[in-house]
């Protein structure tokens, strides 16, 4: 069992787009024109996303998303629009991960198993200074971290 749901290759990507999100979403504090803009725009574009049925195709649609951006019909003025497309690859990423989730407790439940591992370290993680599990307890969906 890998040490993430996310793999390695594909890491850098999800810190890129949750960091996206993380500079994009507090502009619900300063200008609410532009927070309600922004959520229009990233709903409707990772709503195109959800064809993206794994982490190589998500990754792939990131350079013609640029072209989607007009499609939706929400003016662009004051928002930049790679935080807008990385913020929307991130809802999907999310969307990817609960998949992966619900994968292991199915997985588990069919094996007769009361805990679904989704996340248990490997050797690199003891490396690296810090290891992390993450167990679903199938009959109650309890998540032990």
């Amino acid at each position: 069992m890998p040490s993430s749901p996310i793999p390695a290759e594909y890491a850098e990507l999800a810190r890129r787009l949750r960091a996206a999100e993380d500079r994009l979403f507090p502009l619900a504090m300063i200008d609410a024109d532009r927070y309600q803009r922004a959520l229009q725009m990233v709903g409707a574009l990772a709503r195109r996303l959800a064809r993206a049925g794994d982490y190589p195709a998500l990754a792939a649609a990131e350079g013609e998303m640029r072209g989607w951006l007009d499609d939706v019909g929400v003016s662009l003025d004051g928002l930049d629009p790679q935080l807008v497309i990385e913020a929307a690859m991130s809802q999907r990423f999310r969307e990817l991960l609960t998949s992966y989730r619900e994968q292991a407790v199915d997985r588990a439940r069919a094996a007769g198993q009361e805990w679904a591992v989704v996340e248990d370290p490997d050797d690199a993680a003891w490396r690296g200074g810090s290891a992390r599990w993450v167990d679903v307890h199938v009959p109650t969906g309890t998540v032990m971290v």
